[in-house]
C-alpha cells in the first residue's frame, strides 16, 4: 500500500534542468537567456513552487517580460515541461507524447481563439499583453465567467483526459494520482487545485478570489467526471429481508424491473437468507425505499451508483 508520495524534481524522478530545456528548444543564445530568466529566475516561479499562485497568472506575467510572441510560446513550453516529463516517466510514453501535443494546442488556441472572436465581432484587440482578451464582455460578470468558464474548461479537460492525455500543469498530477488511487479524475482535480487555492488564500488573505476559484474548480471537476463517466442515472439495490418474496413481487409488478436473488448466509448466526439485487432509476429510488420500509422496516438495504 502506498502511504507517502514524494514529488522530487531534483534529477531523481526525471533528468530535468532549466538550462537543458531552454538549450533544447531555443538556438539563439540571447533568446535562450531571456526565456530562462523570465521563467526560471523569476518571483512567479518561486510562488508557483510554494503553491500560492495560479499557473495561468504566473505564465501571463512571465510572458509579459518577453519581447516576441515566439519567446512567449517557448516560455509556455518550458513552463509546462517539468510536470509533463514526470508524467512521461510515471505514465508512459503514450501519455507523454499526447500531453506534449495537447498543451501546445491549448497554448495556440488560448492565444488565437479570443483574438479571432474579437476580429469577427469587429472589436479592437488590446496591445497590452497583461490585458485580458474578453470577447464576451464578462470582465464585470465574475460569477457568470466562473460558471461558464468552469463548465467549458471541464468539457475540454474531460475530453483530453478521455484520450489518456492531459493539457499540462495540474492535470498531469491528477492523472498520476489516479494511477495510484483510482479515484475519479474530476475529484482528484478538485483536490489538487483546491490546495493551490488554499495556499493562495493564506498568502494574500483575499477571500473573494478563492471563493470564485472554488466555484470554477468544483464545476470543472464535476464536468470532467460527467464527460468521463457519463450521467449515471441508475442505482443498484442490495436488499436483505425476511419478507424477500413480497419485495420481489413489488419490484416485478409495480416497478416493472428485473433483478437477481442470491442465497446468502448471515455472519453472526449463519442463518440462511436471500438477497435481492436490482437496479432502478433515480425517480424510482425513493419509491422503492418507501416500499421496502413499508413491507419490512427491519430490512437491510445497500444502495450503489
Amino acid at each position: 500500500m502506498i502511504k507517502n508520495i514524494v514529488f522530487d524534481m531534483g534529477n531523481v524522478l526525471v533528468d530535468y534542468t532549466a538550462d537543458g530545456v531552454c538549450r533544447h528548444f531555443i538556438e539563439d543564445p540571447e533568446a535562450r537567456k531571456r526565456v530562462s530568466t523570465s521563467v526560471f529566475v523569476s518571483p512567479e516561479w518561486i510562488l508557483l513552487d510554494m503553491g500560492v499562485m495560479p499557473e495561468d497568472m504566473a505564465l501571463k506575467k512571465m510572458q509579459a517580460r518577453l519581447d516576441t510572441e515566439e519567446e512567449r510560446s517557448l516560455a509556455a513550453l518550458c513552463f509546462n515541461l517539468p510536470l509533463s516529463l514526470l508524467g512521461l516517466r510515471v505514465l508512459g510514453s503514450g501519455f507523454g507524447v499526447k500531453t506534449f501535443i495537447c498543451f501546445i494546442l491549448v497554448a495556440v488556441f488560448s492565444d488565437s481563439l479570443p483574438t479571432l472572436l474579437l476580429t469577427l465581432m469587429g472589436e479592437p484587440i488590446p496591445t497590452d499583453p497583461m490585458m485580458a482578451l474578453d470577447p464576451f464582455k464578462l470582465g464585470d460578470e465574475v460569477l457568470l465567467a466562473c460558471i461558464f468558464g468552469g463548465v467549458v474548461m471541464g468539457v475540454g479537460v474531460g475530453m483530453i483526459m478521455k484520450t489518456r492525455a492531459s493539457s499540462g500543469g495540474t492535470d498531469v498530477l491528477s492523472n498520476i494520482l489516479y494511477k495510484w488511487t483510482h479515484r475519479p479524475l474530476g475529484q482528484l482535480q478538485i483536490m489538487i487545485d483546491s490546495c493551490i487555492v488554499v495556499f493562495g488564500f493564506l498568502m494574500f488573505q483575499d477571500w473573494k478570489v478563492p471563493m470564485y476559484s472554488w466555484l470554477s474548480i468544483f464545476l470543472m471537476g464535476k464536468t470532467i467526471d460527467i464527460i468521463l463517466q457519463g450521467f449515471n442515472a441508475e442505482k443498484s439495490f442490495f436488499i436483505i429481508s425476511d419478507k424477500a418474496e413480497e419485495i420481489r413481487e413489488y419490484v416485478l409488478n409495480d416497478l416493472h424491473r428485473g433483478g437477481s436473488i442470491v442465497p446468502i448466509q448471515g455472519m453472526y448466526n449463519r442463518a440462511e437468507k436471500e438477497m435481492i439485487m436490482t437496479m432502478v432509476n433515480r425517480r424510482q429510488m425513493v419509491t422503492l425505499q418507501q416500499a421496502i420500509y413499508k413491507i419490512d422496516p427491519n430490512a437491510f438495504v445497500t444502495i450503489f451508483d
